[in-house]
């Protein structure tokens, strides 16, 4: 299901009339997720749903952590640069995916696929997004 973001916290916090004081304390009764960090909310933003859109997800391969030892830093940095580059990589390459897409637009998509019987298909090219990391210790 694709959504659109209508109200984030500090939205919902703001809202008049005394719901957000409301929110505000209801939010502040739910346990935080870090000992000591009162600015943390557990608290989701109010979405809307929207016309259905394209989802885009690559997998990538496995990154081998059995040589990192966990209490070296300088191992433990290396993989951490070798993830980012490999996620960073992986999301350049789904947004060039998702612009080139020429049915990225649901109602010009629905209209081809009814049209044509067949689901439209749009392959992208494997890399390093979603990671399957095993750890070791």
């Amino acid at each position: 299901m694709s959504v659109a973001l209508w109200m984030d916290l500090e939205e919902i916090f703001s809202l008049p009339f005394g719901v957000g004081e409301k929110m505000k304390d209801a939010a502040d009764a739910i346990p935080r997720a870090r000992q000591g960090d009162n600015q943390e909310y557990f608290l989701p933003p109010i979405a809307r749903p929207k016309v259905p859109a394209r989802h885009y997800f690559v997998f990538g391969p496995a990154i081998d952590t059995s040589l990192v030892d966990e209490k070296d830093r300088g191992t433990c940095q290396a993989a951490y640069e070798l993830t980012k580059s490999c996620v960073r990589e992986g999301i350049s390459l789904l947004l060039e995916s998702r612009k080139q897409d020429p049915y990225r637009d649901g109602a010009k998509r629905w209209l081809y696929e009814s049209v044509m019987k067949t689901q439209v298909m749009h392959m992208v090219d494997c890399c390093c997004l979603v990671l399957c990391i095993t750890m070791h210790v």
